[in-house]
């Protein structure tokens, strides 16, 4: 008897590209204060710029996609540790909803996870 065909190789790639990603963002947040690469830090940017002030030209899907699992892995490890990236931080100051208010951005950010950390109160 034949085995059954292998299927669309499309979704077990995109699975491996968000397991590396995931996998990636995990261990260099484990790894302690080193500074990122800097293509990190550009790339946690254009994430941010691309989901909270989006172009007027839709970007692709796959790219919002894994800028969306890229940002909520970040998120998670927040709440998880109470320390956000500065790569994050400093993206999120540089949005223009966010650049000129400080109690905005404080908001946001406790809305995110209450911590000590950027002086929210439980």
């Amino acid at each position: 008897m034949a085995a059954p065909p292998a299927g669309n190789p499309k979704p077990m790639a995109i699975i491996l590209v968000f397991s590396a990603i995931v996998l990636f963002s995990v261990t260099s947040a484990a790894a302690g204060p080193e500074p990122p690469p800097q293509w990190r830090r550009s790339s946690i940017e254009t994430c941010v710029r691309l989901l909270f002030d989006p172009p007027p030209q839709p970007p692709p899907k796959l790219k919002v996609i894994l800028c969306r699992d890229l940002l909520r892995t970040i998120i998670t490890s927040f709440k998880i540790t109470g320390k956000l990236s500065p790569e994050y931080l400093e993206a999120i100051k540089k949005l223009p909803k966010y650049k000129n208010n400080p109690s905005g951005l404080k908001k946001f950010l406790c809305g995110l996870s209450p911590s000590k950390e950027i002086g929210c109160q439980k």
